[in-house]
């Protein structure tokens, strides 16, 4: 420094953006989950909420990254923090101060598991992890749960000895009669209510259920839902032949949606939601939408041969994903959506479109490779702008 001059200290400081506490504060279990990041993603677009989602650990940054990444200009940034179904001490600090919380996070196993306690007590015990936590808090009006027609109808197998195979809210699954998955989905519900109903008056919160499909939709990060393994496999040309399933299946936009409206519309309260688009969607069907799409640009043709259940069986003997939906090969259920469509003013997208959309986005995200052909989804041409000579 030269003579004579004084020298000059600056201090720089970095705000931090102001968080107007006046805005609820909503808590998405299992952020990086497929139905929590669209769920996740709905929120943050709306601007009406700051949004809290979990994750086991920050440290993970291919779960951590996508998720501030989905819409990196909203209004109110979302937080992230860890917490783990089984540590019921990590969802203190994750429901504190938080108006709603939106549970969506569940462990779903690959296959039949070995000892059925092995998904039933994380499914119940973390259910009752994160009531607890909320019960303690002080601050949490509402819980909407995500159960599952699993928890309805033994999944797409349906009650035993029934004849009439249609389902409402109504309906319970006998867990007795229930594969492990499902029947832990039936008792972590049932879990779910009790503890509520037990609740002293000072410590009670209100509670509402989504029982949806099985969820397909377009990925918004690489974390798939592992029911879209079955559109996946279509369209990578992993499935040559087929079974006769037929499937229950909604939109993960309209899954989405529910959470919210759920969470907003005080009439919902102590309600379950059947979520539920088309209830016998096959999977051939799927396979043949998938195909008139895709084969054009170059991707192998799926579901060409009919699988006889015969062969299924033999299948289901070393192959885990068969042996899920071994025990549902040709049956037809019915679930009646009316409380959805008239309570929730959700309108199912149509099941064509969601495949369509899946399809693409799995390409887009590298789950699925290009092919030389591939020229992604055509844009809509404007009504007023068709030529209609």
């Amino acid at each position: 420094m030269a003579s004579g001059q004084s020298e000059i200290t600056v201090a720089v400081t970095t705000a931090k953006p102001v968080v107007d506490e006046s805005v609820p504060l909503v808590l998405v279990s299992g952020a990086s989950g497929y139905i929590a990041t669209h769920t996740i993603q709905q929120l943050l677009i709306s601007g009406n909420y700051r949004v809290r989602g979990t994750v086991r650990s920050l440290k993970s940054e291919e779960k951590v990254k996508p998720l501030r990444e989905l819409i990196p200009d909203a209004k109110y940034p979302l937080e992230l923090c860890e917490a783990d179904l089984q540590d019921k001490g990590s969802w203190i600090p994750a429901v504190k101060g938080c108006k709603y919380v939106l549970h969506i996070a569940s462990p779903l196993p690959p296959g039949v598991p070995k000892n059925p306690e092995d998904v039933i007590r994380p499914a119940v015990d973390g259910t009752l992890n994160v009531l607890s936590a909320c019960a303690e808090s002080g601050s949490v009006l509402r819980v909407v749960l995500t159960s599952s027609i699993a928890a309805v109808s033994c999944g797409l197998v349906g009650h035993p000895g029934r004849s009439d195979n249609t389902y409402s809210e109504e309906d319970w699954s006998p867990p007795e009669a229930c594969a492990p998955y499902e029947r832990s989905k039936t008792l972590a519900e049932r879990a779910a209510w009790d503890f509520v109903k037990d609740l002293p008056e000072e410590k009670k919160f209100e509670l509402v259920v989504m029982n949806p499909a099985a969820v397909f939709g377009p990925v918004i990060t690489k974390n798939a839902g592992t029911t879209v393994g079955f559109i996946k496999a279509a369209l990578s040309g992993e499935v040559p032949a087929v079974v006769n399933l037929n499937m229950v299946v909604i939109d993960v936009r309209d899954v989405a949606q529910a959470h919210i409206v759920a969470m907003e519309k005080p009439e919902c309260n102590g309600k379950r939601y059947i979520l539920v688009s088309d209830s016998n969607f096959s999977f051939r069907k799927m396979c043949e939408v998938v195909n008139k799409e895709f084969v054009p640009q170059g991707y192998k043709a799926a579901g060409k041969i009919k699988l006889p259940k015969f062969v299924a069986w033999f299948i289901s003997l070393f192959n885990s994903e068969m042996s899920l939906i071994y025990p549902s090969i040709g049956k037809q259920l019915t679930f009646i959506n009316n409380r959805m469509i008239n309570e929730l003013g959700i309108q199912p997208q149509d099941t064509e479109k969601m495949i369509i959309d899946t399809c693409y986005s799995l390409v887009e995200f590298g789950l699925v490779p290009k092919t030389p052909q591939y020229h992604g989804a055509k844009p809509k041409v404007p009504q007023g702008d068709q030529n209609l000579s």
